[in-house]
């Protein structure tokens, strides 16, 4: 079941958060795998789940010739997805289109992902690539994830070779910073549909939840870096997920045995390349 929603009127608050990401606000999952956070330690199953439709984008889009309309053809085809690319923000503003390298960096981030990551019910089918009309010292790369529809957005002066900003200094440079944010990402939407593995991640990591729902880590010594603090399990094992990929060297022993043994990673690249 899909919603259209068009940038000229949107109907839905999940358009807005999506959106708004390109100005570098937070984007918040409601329901799916956010709604877990609602049960206490004991760990009950939730009741049976809905999720709201899926998001489409149909408002007023860039159009590419060329190479770069090669590129998205490709990815598209390549990882079962739809890409858009929005001509303006919800504000108004013109946006950019996107270069070809920033189209083949997209294309090389997404391989580094875990293939099961790719093709289950509530994987991303559709992006949204956005590039602001600004440049952002902080914001270089800007990720949104909601029904099923995954917002990226680049600053004008993302460059893939170039070092992350200083408020990161974690991934290396931007395209291992837009690889980790995919791989993030990708984590809630596949804990949306999966939500036993994040159950077995709150289990082996010492996360507890208090009586006002709120979260405690038995060892948080041995949290991941972060721009942010991080402040439950859902962003815990997506930040890792994201480190993984990348810079899996500064997690813990016991998150990367966790990504190592589980067999929904086996077959990740990443994984591959550091059996314990």
């Amino acid at each position: 079941m899909s919603t259209d929603v068009g940038v000229e009127n949107p109907t839905r608050r999940d358009f807005l958060k999506i959106a708004s990401s390109a100005l570098g606000a937070t984007i918040a999952l409601e329901g799916g795998v956010w709604a877990f956070l609602n049960y206490t330690a004991t760990l009950r199953p939730p009741p049976e789940r809905t999720f709201p439709p899926d998001f489409i984008y149909t408002g007023p889009e860039i159009k590419y010739l060329g190479e770069e309309a090669s590129t998205i053809n490709t990815i598209q085809q390549d990882f079962l997805i739809t890409i858009k690319s929005p001509s303006q923000l919800p504000s108004g503003e013109a946006t950019l289109p996107w270069k070809n390298a920033h189209l083949i960096t997209l294309s090389m981030a997404l391989q580094r992902l875990p293939p099961s990551y790719l093709h289950h019910p509530r994987s991303p089918k559709e992006f949204m690539l956005i590039r602001t009309n600004q440049d952002n010292p902080y914001g270089i790369v800007e990720l949104g994830y909601a029904s099923r529809s995954l917002v990226v957005t680049l600053a004008r002066n993302f460059s893939p070779h170039a070092p992350e900003p200083d408020i990161h200094n974690i991934y290396g440079d931007q395209a291992s910073l837009l690889t980790a944010s995919l791989a993030h990402e990708y984590t809630h939407a596949y804990d949306e549909g999966h939500l036993r593995a994040l159950t077995d991640w709150i289990e082996q990591m010492g996360w507890t939840q208090a009586a006002d729902n709120t979260w405690k880590n038995a060892y948080s010594q041995n949290l991941p870096p972060a721009p942010n603090p991080i402040i439950n399990p859902v962003e815990d094992k997506a930040i890792c997920a994201g480190l993984m990929a990348v810079r899996p060297d500064i997690l813990s022993f016991k998150r990367k045995r966790f990504f190592l043994s589980r067999p929904e990673y086996r077959d990740w690249g990443a994984v591959k390349s550091n059996r314990l």
